[in-house]
């Protein structure tokens, strides 16, 4: 459209889709994608002002903006769709899909009073979505008005509702003298205000999930998880590789080192570790399945009475999830690989090996789950509206409650929560190595039969002959990959919580709960019996925690140490 003067404006134009909207958050957001963050509205409304500039870059003449209506936008608290009500009234304007579009629906109307922009209803798409969202004209709309509402809701909400976050000095109330229809600056200072709004959220964390307690728990496990395979791997394999290695020319060096393995392997120190690792596991299967049942329970979006009591937005929700998602699903991790040393050291007890098989199938269901493990959007708005509600923005939270969470922090918990796709993967290739393992373990007959099948074909086809001959080598690069794959993983994983600890308080004496005590204490049992062990032995140990009636006795056990019961049927000629 061209004005009195000749100048061809920037015309405006309206479209719709009856899609939920899917807006872009900083972690995976469910549900929650359905709310635009403040950064979205600012980034739009920036957008916005600056279309005329750009759309001359683009194409002459300029390219329309056009306006994408969706069915959240315009709800107004009667239950109908009018843009014209909802952005009038302060109840609904302050809701966050409202705050967005009113936010567009004015800054658009004071650019079509200044001539930047130009607004007709000739085109019949915008006509219709005009009349069916009720859209106000906006050369007439009060756009000032509304701005002005949004700058009184934002400075109030700085100063009334401080435990939701700080606000730069920056952010203040837009003097009414400034909102005109004549000026381009009233959306540029608008938009600045919101540029800092968001600088300093306070993304409360749920306590029960990622309290000082509780994260020092997550770090004792992982801890213990890479000492006990430190240990476990130098009481039985380390001396002799490591003595291999260096004297692969000096006999006398491969039997100092073979010397010291069978020392360590037969020690009390030995002995201890291996019962703690077996003792350690069943706890860490325990502590690691209760949280993955409970974030079934606790993050259900279908559920409006779980898991928002403690969110203070929903950039905390958000974390939250994350935090979930990392601990359910890298959590496995460590019980692989504490299952993989113990398998390899010949312990097959069933009652652990189903224990982690249920672990495991909890993580993969974590994974395919992934966003969705959120709370009801609608309860957490209800919370929020009931625990700070603020009269300059209609009884609703403040507007900070929809910024997004901390970028550095929701960076190494993005990193942990992508990752699932990643132990998919190698999760299952483990599992598998496992799940084999036991099986030979269990039906060595099995082993047997396939093992003369095997040697027969052997004698008539060179492939299998070949095959049999490569076998063990083909384990020992297959153990060797998942043991350096689950121990990245870990150690991954532990660089993630290391994240969460600052923001976890432990140094806040005042968040050291009861709970977050008792959490802590989780762990000791495995610690003090471990140094139990090695002072007086295992037998000792055993002995004192059996009835009278019974004695315990040594047996021994098959060695997997080297290749396995189901590499060395498969390779023996």
């Amino acid at each position: 459209m061209a004005d009195a003067q000749g100048t061809t404006r920037t015309p405006i134009a309206f479209a719709s889709s009856e899609d939920l909207p899917s807006y872009k958050w900083s972690v995976d957001a469910g549900n929650i994608s359905r709310i635009p963050s403040i950064q979205k509205t600012t980034s739009d409304l920036r957008t916005l002002v600056q279309w005329k500039s750009r759309s001359h870059i683009q194409v002459w003449p300029p390219a329309a903006y056009t306006f994408q209506f969706n069915p959240l936008d315009c709800n107004t608290t009667s239950g109908t769709r009018n843009c014209t009500e909802a952005c009038r009234d302060g109840t609904s304007l302050f809701t966050p899909t409202n705050l967005h579009v009113c936010s567009m629906l004015a800054g658009a109307s004071l650019l079509v009073a200044n001539k930047t922009l130009s607004f007709d209803l000739s085109d019949n798409t915008t006509r219709q979505v005009a009349e069916e969202w009720q859209v106000p004209n906006l050369a007439t709309f009060d756009g000032a008005g509304v701005i002005r509402n949004i700058s009184e809701c934002i400075y109030r909400s700085c100063t009334t509702a401080p435990d939701v976050g700080s606000c730069n000095s920056t952010v203040g109330p837009l003097a009414a003298s400034s909102i005109t229809g004549t000026s381009t600056s009233t959306m540029t200072s608008l938009v600045q205000t919101l540029d800092h709004y968001c600088q300093s959220p306070n993304s409360v964390l749920n306590t029960d999930i990622a309290g000082p307690g509780v994260i020092v728990s997550y770090i004792f496990q992982i801890s213990l998880a890479l000492l006990f395979y430190v240990l476990i791997n130098f009481s039985t394999k380390w001396p002799h590789r490591i003595a291999n290695f260096l004297g692969f020319r000096r006999v006398a060096i491969r039997e100092k080192g073979d010397s010291i393995q069978t020392r360590l392997a037969s020690s009390r120190f030995g002995a201890a570790v291996l019962s703690s690792l077996l003792e350690f596991q069943e706890v860490q299967l325990y502590f690691v399945g209760s949280i993955q049942v409970a974030s079934f329970i606790s993050f259900n979006p279908d559920n409006p009475n779980t898991s928002s009591a403690n969110s203070n937005s929903f950039g905390s929700a958000l974390l939250s999830s994350a935090i979930i998602n990392v601990l359910g699903v890298n959590g496995a991790y460590t019980i692989l690989l504490c299952q993989v040393c113990l398998q390899r050291q010949g312990m097959h007890w069933w009652y652990i090996f189903i224990l982690m098989t249920l672990v495991f199938a909890l993580a993969q269901a974590i994974v395919a789950k992934g966003a969705t493990l959120l709370p009801s959007t609608e309860a957490l708005w209800e919370k929020l509206k009931d625990d700070h509600p603020i009269y300059a923005c209609g009884g609703n939270p403040s507007p900070m409650t929809y910024c997004q969470p901390p970028l550095g922090f929701t960076a190494a918990l993005t990193t942990g929560t992508e990752g699932r796709h990643v132990f998919t993967i190698f999760g299952s290739l483990a599992y598998a190595g496992l799940f084999f393992d036991q099986l030979s373990y269990a039906f060595p007959r099995w082993v047997s039969i396939f093992s003369n099948k095997c040697e027969k074909m052997g004698e008539k086809t060179r492939a299998v002959r070949l095959l049999r001959r490569a076998w063990p080598w083909i384990c020992h690069a297959y153990w060797f990959s998942i043991h350096v794959v689950l121990l990245l993983g870990t150690i991954l994983y532990f660089a993630i919580l290391l994240e969460v600890v600052p923001r976890a308080g432990i140094g806040d004496s005042a968040k050291w709960s009861f709970g977050q005590l008792i959490a802590v204490l989780v762990w000791a049992p495995t610690i003090v019996k471990y140094i139990y062990f090695c002072i007086f032995g295992t037998k000792e140990g055993f002995d004192e925690g059996t009835s009278n009636d019974h004695t315990t006795s040594r047996s021994e056990r098959p060695s997997h140490e080297i290749d396995g019961l189901l590499e060395n049927g498969i390779a023996r000629s």
